[in-house]
């Protein structure tokens, strides 16, 4: 008989809004959706409502299992935006795809504690934290 941590069913599995289990025993697809205008490349930034559908739309056809959502760029030299704009940009695109998609598993990437809670609180099934971002120079340094 296998015994299980209280915390097994946590670290083994999410739950959607709608009580659906994701299995995180095995590995999962997720699709990345950068909602700022400045993200590393170009071609992932999602501009509008009809550009969010289609890509959600081409990754869950794909085989996204979970739909991941930055509006923070952590590029190098991009700038820094304050708690309130990272959270304008964010609900929508939550509120948009829980519309249109009410069964995907949504991922907020934050290390702002009041961004994760209004997501989580919008429908969000996990906050990922990925810690404070680095320092970004202003200008290059000269010798």
């Amino acid at each position: 008989m296998t015994v299980h941590s209280p915390f097994h069913h946590f670290t083994t599995s999410l739950r959607s809004p709608h009580g659906r289990l994701l299995d995180l025993r095995r590995p999962q697809v997720m699709g990345i959706l950068n909602l700022t205008p400045d993200s590393f490349f170009a071609g992932s930034r999602v501009a509008s409502e009809h550009e969010l559908l289609a890509r959600a739309e081409a990754m869950l056809a794909a085989g996204a299992a979970v739909l991941d959502l930055g509006a923070y760029s952590t590029r190098p030299g991009a700038e820094d935006i304050s708690e309130a704009e990272e959270t304008t940009r964010l609900l929508p695109a939550v509120e948009i795809l829980r519309r249109e998609f009410p069964q995907v598993f949504l991922s907020a990437d934050t290390f702002r504690a009041g961004v994760a809670a209004a997501a989580v609180a919008a429908g969000v099934v996990a906050a990922v934290p990925r810690g404070r971002p680095m320092s970004r120079p202003t200008a290059t340094p000269t010798p």
